[in-house]
Parts: structure tokens; C-alpha cells; sequence
């Protein structure tokens, strides 16, 4: 993604205080925070997920964060297509994007690309599904080396 606005990007591990440290940037400098983490997209689980409190999520805008719910399939190239769409929103809104996170694939993913791998056809994983229902783990591993 190439984009000549300004995007901060706060990442470390589970527990280490990204959350509060976003919150004081955000409040300091008129970013919006944007979640990079691959589970507190979901919106049943907050507490699970340790998603910022809603008072928190009251001092500065917060976005992605129960956006979907569980029964919902997030894949990297959702979470793309809406993180990149909510960063523009913020700079339209004179806003600083903020991202937080630990889903270091969804950084990696967002700052150098990734793979443009086509949409698979619900009936051929279908298909593929009850193969491998079919023949077992070990034959359709086989399988698969073999192609």
C-alpha cells in the first residue's frame, strides 16, 4: 500500500500496554485508533479478545474493533480491504490513522502487500472438502504432494 499521508503503527505482544499507550497518542495528536489485531475484529468476544473498554473507546475514535461477528469469515484480505478504506476515512477527517495491534501478518500484509490469490468457488471447496472426507488425511496429503 503506498500512501503519502502519515499512518502510525503500534505493535508488540499480548499485555504489553499498546492499548493505553494508543489511547494517550491518539488523545495527543487527533489519530483515530484502528485495530491490527485479528480477533478483536469480532464482535462477541470482546472480553476474551481484550478489546478497549467502551469508555476508552469513548475519549478517541476507535475503529475495526467488533466490527464482524464470529459467524463472519475474516480473512487478510478483508481485513485489507477495511483497514484500507478506514484509513482514508481518517485522513479525510483530518485524522492521523492509528493502528494497533499484534497480528504481525496483518501489518506485514498492509505495509508490503500480499499474493493476489483468486476467490475459490463455494462449491469447489465443497468439492474438495468432501474429498478429503472421503479418502482421509494421509491420502489426500498424498494428493496434494502429488499435484
Amino acid at each position: 500500500m503506498c500512501m503519502t499521508k502519515p499512518i502510525i503503527i503500534l505493535t508488540g505482544p499480548t499485555a504489553s500496554g499498546k492499548s493505553a499507550l494508543a489511547l494517550f497518542i491518539a488523545q495527543e495528536i487527533n489519530a483515530v485508533i484502528i485495530n491490527a489485531d485479528s480477533q478483536q475484529i469480532y464482535r462477541e468476544i470482546p472480553i476474551i479478545t481484550a478489546q478497549p473498554s467502551k469508555e476508552e473507546q469513548q475519549q478517541v475514535p476507535h475503529k475495526l474493533y467488533g466490527t464482524l461477528s464470529v459467524a463472519e469469515h475474516c480473512t487478510l484480505g478483508v481485513w485489507i480491504d477495511l483497514v484500507v478504506n478506514t484509513i482514508k476515512e481518517a485522513h479525510r477527517n483530518g485524522q492521523i490513522p492509528l493502528l494497533v495491534g499484534g497480528t504481525g501478518m496483518y501489518i506485514k500484509a498492509l505495509t508490503k502487500g500480499i499474493s493476489e490469490i483468486p476467490d475459490i468457488a463455494p462449491d469447489l471447496r465443497q468439492e474438495i472438502r468432501h474429498l478429503h472426507q472421503t479418502i482421509g488425511q494421509e491420502a489426500f496429503y498424498a494428493k496434494l504432494k502429488e499435484i
